[in-house]
């Protein structure tokens, strides 16, 4: 039976029904009887051409799905909209309490409930709601408190918020809803159960990136390699903000802080994109090169955000929980592994999500210190890379027991 997502009315779930049974007929090469993708002209297992029948039947069966998709998804959007608002509305109150002012407070209130709202209906992910609440709560609150408390208050409202809304269970209300999963999904979910689920290896630059690497005869293990430099710079321009250096040479330690982190997840993806299109058998030190240099560039960002905060009490012992959570997040995911369960990747503060809080923190960072607001944006990335990384933990040695106690 197709999955249809619970929420559905009857009348989308029976139409899912019937249309998953026709494509199931269409969906077959005539000579072998494999089952072929919507987008398929030609079996790749036997290269029989479809009819012109076949090919008329599956384009009507795929305008069907989507009128369907389209159906479902426009009533559990509205809903999932609406908790946005009501969440976004919350935590935009509460995030504004610590400024002890109430025009912030009803202030946090609109712009939490609007942003909640229009981040869900649009189906936007966690970082894009950071950066709209905070793009319209921060000219407001710099210079009606000059506190950094109140600066750190809306930093981390932006980032739970959009965490809030994304680890919302009506969330997938954003997603296709045709009942079958798309080539795509199929291909990251079944065929390569073991690598992570990124939607950028399917952009175009990505692939002549890699094509062009392998080309020229770049082994995987020197780009997993490559990424620790960037991790270095990253932690190494962190940690230089321990000292007192101008604004304008603190900007640009953030900036190089923020292009090192965002050049070691470029190299995380091209490593195995390589790997894929260099075609051959796999490196018998491949594993190793591709989780150790992730957990020391993690090591090296988060330890060096901390350094950055020397000049707060619990500043270096919040940089060092960050990197012992995070490490943990990936203990958790190889333990699963070792016991036979697949890989678990899942969030909400997995590896790209912690470089990209990370990434969010330092540019507020380059811009709030010509405000005399020193560390507190990084202090925010760091907690809610904590707080993240705490609830990924637990969400992963949930699935994991899951997944052990239903094998046979």
């Amino acid at each position: 039976m197709p999955f249809v997502r619970p929420g559905a009315d009857s009348a989308v779930q029976s139409r899912c029904h019937a249309d998953a049974n026709e494509v199931s007929t269409i969906m077959q090469c005539v000579r072998c009887g494999k089952v072929l993708n919507l987008e398929d002209r030609r079996c790749p297992t036997c290269f029989a051409s479809l009819t012109n029948l076949q090919i008329g039947q599956m384009e009507v069966a795929k305008h069907q799905l989507r009128e369907i998709a389209d159906i479902e998804r426009s009533a559990m959007t509205s809903r999932f909209a609406k908790k946005g608002a009501m969440t976004g509305a919350i935590l935009g109150t509460v995030g504004m309490v610590i400024a002890l002012s109430p025009i912030l407070m009803v202030l946090g209130l609109l712009v939490g409930a609007v942003v909640g709202w229009f981040v869900a209906w649009r189906g936007w992910g966690q970082y894009r709601a950071f950066l709209l609440y905070t793009a319209l709560m921060l000219p407001v609150v710099v210079p009606l408190t000059m506190s950094p408390f109140a600066v750190l208050a809306t930093l981390a409202t932006g980032m739970v918020l959009g965490l809030a809304i994304e680890l919302n269970p009506c969330a997938t209300a954003t997603q296709p809803a045709s009942g079958f999963p798309s080539r795509r999904d199929v291909g990251s979910r079944m065929a390569e159960p073991d690598r992570r689920p990124i939607a950028t290896r399917d952009t175009g630059w990505a692939r002549a990136t890699a094509e062009r690497l392998a080309a020229a005869g770049v082994s995987p293990n020197t780009i997993s390699g490559a990424s620790m430099l960037g991790g270095l710079a990253a932690g190494v321009a962190l940690a230089s903000m321990a000292w007192a250096l101008s604004p304008a040479l603190h900007a640009v330690a953030c900036i190089v802080a923020a292009a090192g982190m965002q050049f070691r997840l470029i190299c995380n993806l091209l490593d195995g994109m390589v790997a894929l299109a260099r075609g051959r058998q796999p490196s018998p030190t491949g594993e190793l090169w591709n989780d150790l240099p992730d957990r020391v560039s993690d090591t090296l960002v988060l330890v060096g955000a901390g350094i950055a905060l020397s000049h707060l009490p619990w500043g270096r012992d919040l940089g060092w929980a960050a990197a012992l959570l995070a490490a943990l997040t990936a203990y958790i995911r190889q333990l699963g592994r070792a016991q036979g369960a697949p890989a678990c990747f899942a969030g909400p503060m997995a590896k790209q999500h912690r470089m990209a809080v990370m990434t969010c923190a330092v540019i507020a960072e380059a811009v709030a210190v010509h405000w005399g607001c020193i560390g507190w944006p990084i202090a925010a990335g760091l907690a809610v890379v904590c707080l993240g990384s705490a609830v990924t933990c637990l969400r992963r040695l949930a699935l994991v027991a899951t997944a052990q106690r239903s094998r046979p």
